[in-house]
């Protein structure tokens, strides 16, 4: 089995009983409001309360096979005291290198740490420890070529190896707040690599954070009852299919006036496609050309045109009628507004080559209806979860006509009108707001 296996099983193995074991021991002052003994202030026989989280930094100074290197080590863990002298955890990050063209190192580690409290802890008595670390660093460097000065060929240079590390550190930890700790280590951590090894003289210093030895947890708080009035705050996710499918979001204020009734208003932004890469013949257009000599020429195409996407910005009134006084409930909502249409795109003519855009960028305003129906899900008592779909009718986008002059050569452009109307589907969150 290689190293490398070796330490995945460990790893596992150190997740596994972290995940069997984070929860909180039980105990703490009883009584009123009488003062805490220093060892009920800093912990519980000695150990903190849940899951113990730090981060670290430090600088590594190589000696040996790594002698003049060096790298900065910043890194995160999370684990648990299960005993006043016992701590495991897992830990990773980064190791930064501080030479030219140096490549972090991605660290993963099982941490061991051995405690030695004093049995008359104050919170202010720092606490001795014994740190060990066994872990595996990803290396992020990547090979490359060389070329040889002198050769037509290139030298090919691998990807550097992953390092296998163990790291022994003595520390000291001093608590700073019943929730805080402030760590301080020295020592060495020794790399191997196939077919050589390394290490570093570590200094690490850091902070760990933890439950106070006194903390209770909280009552939960007083159910809120459905709120029958109130206003409602709705965000939807909008899928629009015209030729193709684009997409856009909802914002809607609402009251709820009953059970049943909301109304209310609401801005929309989307993109729509419902012109696309048309058919042939949806563009006519006549080319005239004049020469050097003065000789005229006229071509007659029918081509095609594409203004995607159409960017309709919409303000609204909506009035939303829910079904039953359930959990799921059937919904019906009707959306009635105006809708500013704003257009990019190019034009195509002769099937392939690309045309100026004789009709510029037309910006209409028009008005527009959008019932829909769905499924509103209450995932609390005042928060819904809706899925919809609907259609949406609005006029269509009118014939359009264009003249674009360029070199020697005049165009005359001419569009069909475009349907507009359109199906769409929407993912919505809504909350009411209002007095408990």
């Amino acid at each position: 089995m290689t190293h490398k296996h070796i330490l995945m099983t460990l790893l596992a193995a150190t997740a596994m009983t972290l995940a069997a074991n984070a929860q909180t021991t039980k105990g703490g002052t009883e009584g009123g409001a009488g003062l805490a003994t220093p060892q009920q202030q800093y912990s519980i026989d000695g150990r903190h309360r849940g899951l113990d989280f730090n981060i670290h930094a430090g600088y590594h100074i190589g000696v040996g096979d790594s002698k003049g290197s060096g790298s900065i080590p910043v890194e995160v863990g999370v684990g648990k005291q299960f005993h006043p002298n016992i701590y495991v955890g897992l830990s990773s990050g980064a190791w930064i290198g501080t030479g030219d063209a140096s490549d972090p190192i991605i660290p993963l580690a099982a941490d061991f740490k051995i405690m030695f409290p004093s049995k008359t802890q104050v919170p202010t008595t720092m606490k001795p420890f014994l740190s060990f670390r066994l872990g595996y660093g990803f290396n992020t460097a990547s090979g490359g070529t060389v070329e040889v000065p002198g050769y037509s060929e290139t030298i090919e240079i691998p990807d550097p190896d992953d390092v296998f590390f163990l790291e022994i550190m003595p520390g000291l930890q001093f608590p700073i707040s019943q929730k805080t700790d402030f760590l301080l280590s020295v020592g060495y951590t020794h790399q191997f690599v196939d077919g050589a090894s390394g290490g570093a003289f570590t200094v690490k210093a850091g902070l760990n954070f933890h439950r106070a030895a006194n903390w209770k947890k909280r009552p939960p708080r007083p159910k809120v009852p459905t709120r029958d009035r109130g206003l409602q705050l709705t965000l939807e996710a909008v899928g629009t299919y015209g030729t193709d499918f684009s997409g856009g979001m909802n914002l809607a204020l609402t009251y709820k006036l009953n059970p049943h009734f909301a109304v209310g208003g609401g801005v929309g932004f989307a993109g729509l496609k419902v012109l696309g890469d048309t058919e042939v013949g949806d563009l006519q257009v006549i080319e005239s050309n004049v020469d050097y000599e003065g000789n005229y020429t006229v071509t007659e195409y029918n081509g095609r045109y594409s203004r995607d996407p159409m960017f309709p910005f919409s303000m609204f009134a909506r009035g939303e009628y829910r079904m039953l006084e359930r959990r799921c409930s059937p919904i019906v909502t009707l959306d009635v507004g105006a809708q500013m249409r704003m257009g990019i795109g190019d034009l195509y003519y002769d099937s392939s080559m690309s045309g100026y855009d004789a009709f510029g960028d037309p910006r209409t305003t028009t008005f527009f209806a959008a019932p829909a129906v769905g499924y509103s899900f209450r995932t609390t008592n005042n928060s819904y979860l809706n899925l919809k779909v609907g259609y949406s009718l609005t006029p269509n986008l009118k014939a359009l006509k264009g003249v674009k002059e360029y070199d020697n050569t005049t165009c005359y452009y001419a569009s069909r009108s475009k349907k507009m109307s359109h199906l769409f589907f929407s993912f919505g969150f809504t909350h009411t707001f209002g007095k408990k």
